[in-house]
């Protein structure tokens, strides 16, 4: 396709073309027609439209065209950029457990104009594929939501590369304890135990591979019956907890700075409620 655009060309003759344009389709031998169209100065781009963008890869800056007259001879020749490459990749855990059914958005990095097509979500065993990759540095993020939780992971940019890239997300960490009345110590069954982010952004522990992002996080998860809870598949970083009771058997307990660290395992053991 050849498109002509209503700016004046290069040296900045005026032209009563301007917030007009024009554009007509190239045929199979790659020749194309324009008519109708008023005296002036007109740049022509060639475009190839894709994925709702035009992609411009050649331009001619100015065409002057005069009253009456037929211009020949704007030929176009430059090429398209190549999208050919891939990028492959395995997302995983701190644990080394793949870390299936994650959204990927692609993101447009340093020289990149057109974005990648493939897979949008990572397979149960945390395997994804972008085909048609493009020139220039693309950057993802991995994104999981549920009504109970948000969480986005941030890569830092790379180009396409037929080498299968491994994902390693800060997270896996898991919390537990047990509630347990705080005169009798005996277990609490059904107390509702409350985990919210404290921190909005935390960099992942050394080593991983992935550049932990901004992200929410808060869930809602009920002691079993013998007062014991736990919640996994964590990020590493740290949380404010809080103990509750639907029918106000026992005070609020909280605990404010809560860390899941690079050991992943957290225990606050026996929780010590209050009855009310």
């Amino acid at each position: 396709m050849a498109t002509l655009n209503p700016e004046p060309g290069e040296s900045n003759r005026s032209s009563s073309n301007s917030g007009v344009w024009r554009n007509g389709a190239s045929d199979l031998k790659g020749r194309y027609q324009i008519e109708k169209l008023a005296p002036g100065s007109w740049s022509v781009r060639a475009v190839r439209f894709e994925s709702y963008k035009d992609l411009e890869f050649n331009r001619i800056p100015e065409v002057v065209v005069r009253a009456g007259e037929t211009v020949t001879g704007v030929d176009l020749t430059g090429r398209p950029k190549k999208r050919n490459g891939l990028i492959r990749g395995i997302l995983a855990d701190l644990r080394s457990k793949p870390a299936g059914n994650w959204e990927i958005r692609p993101q447009l990095g340093e020289g990149a104009s057109e974005y990648p097509r493939g897979s949008r979500v990572a397979s149960h065993d945390g395997k994804f594929e972008l085909k048609e990759v493009g020139e220039g540095k693309f950057w993802f993020h991995f994104v999981q939501s549920t009504d109970e939780r948000t969480i986005y992971f941030r890569t830092a940019e790379m180009e396409a590369s037929e080498e299968e890239r491994v994902f390693i997300l800060p997270a896996g960490g898991a919390l537990r304890g047990r509630v347990v009345d705080g005169k009798t110590s005996q277990p609490i069954s059904g107390a509702l135990v409350r985990l919210d982010l404290l921190r909005r952004a935390n960099k992942p522990p050394s080593g991983t591979q992935v550049e932990l992002s901004s992200f929410y996080w808060k869930t809602l998860v009920r002691a079993g019956e013998d007062g014991r809870f736990a919640i996994g598949d964590l990020p590493v970083t740290s949380y404010k907890v809080a103990i509750t009771s639907e029918k106000r058997a026992f005070a609020e307990t909280r605990s404010d700075n809560v860390v899941i660290d690079a050991s992943l395992e957290t225990d606050l053991g026996d929780i010590e409620v209050e009855p009310e």
